[in-house]
């Protein structure tokens, strides 16, 4: 309807609401595609640091790294300005693991997840635990602490209802 309406704001934004929809059923190609298509929309700032999140996190699972540092780059100063806590913990969190990929710091990735985990009151504690949980379960299985690896996941797992994320 919106192309037959040739209302290409609309269309930009359709394409940006679809790039977050194939995100979550791991549609990566499809995702980067409807970015181009999107244009940039000129939506509201949190839908569009959330498009520029997925887009970010999609670039990276299709191993296109250079493109997604460039993105984050936008990302990181837009979600800051904006004070999306959650993509900026995103944001974080994926220069960790990218760093991690390069130099291969246990100590640096560990402590840059508890920094992520403990620095941003506005967000509830249990929206966080699971996400942290198994940020920290990889560390320590990486690490070699299996033990520690399982109670992380484990406790991730148990959570209540209460968030959208059980059992990450």
């Amino acid at each position: 309807i919106p192309s037959q309406l040739s209302d290409s704001r609309l269309m930009a934004g359709l394409f940006g609401a679809r790039s977050i929809v194939n995100y979550q059923f791991f549609r990566f190609r499809e995702v980067v595609e409807d970015a181009e298509k999107s244009g940039g929309s000129e939506f509201r700032p949190w839908d569009r640091a959330i498009q520029l999140l997925v887009l970010d996190q999609s670039l990276l699972h299709l191993g296109r790294r250079n493109e997604a540092a460039k993105v984050r780059d936008e990302l990181e100063p837009f979600v800051a300005r904006i004070g999306q806590s959650y993509s900026i913990a995103r944001c974080l969190l994926t220069r960790a693991w990218v760093e991690f990929g390069e130099t291969a710091d246990l100590g640096k990735l560990e402590t840059v997840v508890n920094q992520v985990f403990k620095t941003d009151p506005r967000v509830p504690f249990g929206f966080w635990e699971v996400f942290a949980g198994a940020q920290l379960s990889l560390v320590d299985f990486l690490r070699g602490n299996w033990t520690s690896a399982l109670f992380h996941a484990g406790a991730s797992g148990q959570l209540e209802a209460q968030t959208s994320t059980r059992g990450l």
